[in-house]
């Protein structure tokens, strides 16, 4: 709720937890994190892309581009998904922390897992479509759990 003049304006949709259920991290706190955590997985991922040839890294070369390339998107898509969030909701921005961090962390993984099929030569339009299902599958459950778990 927010105040209009002399009237309190609620806003749309379900009430912001009590404070006692509130969660401790700051909006600040998190871009920080999340932001030094991206800088740092980017850097890794350029020196990695522009340093090893790729037929010479061999599994150890691969696992650190496709988990650099992890890491930097996660990080990325959370902090676009706080920042997109924070601006079209009037709740408290930490409260935007966790569903933008469950979400980057799953596009993520279809970014990557398409990229890794890709690299096996499986991408196929099934595949794909299959990745995508079990993805929103999860997001889905693990949404209806957050719900569940601040009533």
């Amino acid at each position: 709720a927010w105040t209009q003049g002399a009237r309190v304006v609620s806003a749309p949709g379900p009430d912001p937890p009590a404070p006692s259920t509130m969660r401790s991290v700051t909006l600040r706190a998190a871009l920080f994190v999340f932001g030094l955590g991206s800088g740092f997985a980017w850097t890794a991922f350029f020196l990695i892309f522009l340093t090893v040839l790729p037929d010479d890294a061999g599994v150890v070369g691969e696992t650190f581009f496709f988990g650099a390339l992890f890491v930097a998107l996660t990080g990325t898509l959370t902090i676009l998904g706080i920042l997109g969030r924070a601006r079209s909701s009037a709740l408290l921005p930490a409260f935007h922390v966790g569903p933008a961090f469950r979400q980057g962390f799953l596009l993520s993984i279809a970014a990557v897992g398409a990229l890794l099929l890709q690299r096996f030569r499986l991408l196929r339009w099934w595949n794909v479509l299959l990745l995508a299902v079990v993805l929103m599958g999860l997001d889905l459950f693990f949404a209806r759990y957050d719900l569940k778990r601040a009533s």
